[in-house]
């Protein structure tokens, strides 16, 4: 039985690193599908070709850390994408409210004129900021522009290709010019993290702040008290190189300690999975039949499956280091709660909470359990929370 639930949490991590966002589309899904493709190949082709050129780099940035940085990118732009979708073009007026923390943001029509043609490329520097000012200072310098003739059945949207420590976004927008209605393609180098923006803004309400929640001053109490625990334990150089007996994992645990003293970029909440939706997720939107027995197994240590595979995402040390770090309490039932996830995003790490209601010797009470992780969690709640919003949408 243990070789057997364990097989099932291996194929289920497999499984998730093969996934299909639910609120984004593959190309052959969409009757613009071949221009698609053919536009966004020949921009990323030029990119590749550009990034490869180390005299280009260097001239470009005149900077050896961002040239090595352009360098690195190239070499893993230049194989197949982990992954590649197409999302709807965002709105000027969600993006604003996304980025002001659900607020509306009042601009002028020339403010608005000015930001919307290049709203994508805002996103994705925005996206590139969370992994630090030289990936950022990189990532900016590397935007390509194509104009296409409009084909039949397009729709404005963006394209990206993740290439796992890169990504490369197209944004497709139909525009006049010269009384001729033509398609402007603009290519750019950026972190992963754009994939999960698109995402939440066709659907903002996948993710909540905690003031929003009638639980929110309980979760903010117990995700902040595990927060402070393993900040205290992670600073502690000894206990990191007992628990990792590795010079590079105790080296990484150092670097996330640095990063998560400050304060998080993000602190949001997300629907706590459930396994049928993770399942169905992780199998390209198909049922994945199992036992009581596995469904027992991995329902209460799910979102730490969902945690190492966003790690995974990031290599096999990221993982490791990652996978060393968890902690857990237990908390008296709360009004008014509901099992959650709370994750919060210091840009290069992120720290995950899964609070979870159980009954331990005919008591309620709340499992809260902590585990650092990549911040590509956020993205992976929010995609398995997607079909969940849609059918509650259809059923009301």
């Amino acid at each position: 039985m243990r070789k057997t639930t364990q097989k099932l949490t291996a194929l289920l991590l497999a499984l998730l690193l093969l996934t299909a966002p639910a609120l984004a589309e593959m190309t052959s899904e969409r009757p613009d599908g071949a221009f698609l493709e053919d536009a966004g190949g020949e921009l990323l082709e030029t990119m590749r070709t550009l990034m490869a050129d180390e005299t280009f780099a260097a001239v470009l940035t005149a900077s050896e850390e961002l040239t090595a940085q352009i360098a690195a990118w190239a070499e893993s732009m230049d194989a197949q994408p982990l992954y590649t979708r197409v999302y709807p073009y965002p709105e000027l007026d969600a993006a604003l409210s996304y980025a002001n923390a659900g607020e509306a943001l009042p601009l002028s029509d020339a403010a608005r004129a000015y930001l919307a043609p290049q709203l994508v490329q805002t996103l994705c520097a925005q996206a590139s900021a969370q992994r630090g000012a030289m990936y950022l200072a990189a990532a900016n310098a590397l935007r390509v522009e194509e104009w296409y003739a409009l084909p039949e059945n397009f729709e404005d949207c963006v394209l990206v290709y993740d290439f796992g420590d890169v990504a490369f976004a197209v944004a497709l927008r139909q525009e006049t010019v010269a009384d001729t209605e033509a398609v402007r393609a603009e290519g750019c180098v950026c972190a992963p993290e754009i994939r999960e923006a698109l995402l939440l803004l066709t659907a903002p309400a996948l993710a909540e702040m905690t003031s929003e929640r009638p639980d929110g001053a309980f979760l903010e109490d117990a995700g902040g008290e595990l927060l402070e625990t393993m900040r205290t334990l992670m600073a502690d150089e000894t206990f990191a190189a007992v628990l990792t007996a590795s010079e590079e994992l105790t080296a990484q645990i150092a670097a996330w300690a640095e990063s998560m003293d400050a304060q998080p970029l993000y602190t949001r909440v997300y629907p706590y999975p459930e396994l049928d939706a993770a399942l169905s997720y992780a199998n390209a939107g198909e049922a994945l039949p199992l036992s009581d027995a596995a469904r027992a197994y991995l329902a209460p240590q799910l979102v730490q499956t969902l945690c190492a595979q966003a790690s995974a995402q990031r290599g096999a040390m990221y993982l490791a280091a990652a996978n060393a770090l968890r902690v857990e309490e237990w908390y008296a039932l709360p009004e008014n709660f509901e099992d959650c996830v709370l994750v919060y995003d210091f840009g290069d790490v992120a720290f995950a909470v899964a609070l979870r209601q159980e009954t331990v010797a005919g008591t309620e009470a709340v499992r809260a359990e902590g585990c650092v992780c990549a911040p590509e969690i956020r993205e992976i709640l929010a995609n398995i929370a997607a079909p969940q919003e849609e059918t509650q949408a259809a059923e009301g």
